[in-house]
């Protein structure tokens, strides 16, 4: 039982899951322009260049 909840919080935080949810969401962004999405998006981009070391380009909201 440990261990699967050991590797739900690996898989669940793990930085290639993370790149991909980030990627389908500035797709989803550029569809739709969202103020609101772009702000929080520019966050999980920054969040996931320090933590997973991935230079993905932040995007601009203006």
């Amino acid at each position: 039982m440990t261990a699967i909840i050991l590797y739900n919080i690996w898989f669940v935080n793990s930085c290639p899951i993370k790149h991909v949810v980030v990627v389908n969401e500035v797709e989803q962004y550029q569809k739709t322009l969202d103020p609101e999405l772009c702000d929080s998006l520019i966050n999980k981009i920054i969040e996931l260049n320090e933590k997973c070391g991935i230079e993905i380009e932040p995007i601009d909201c203006g």
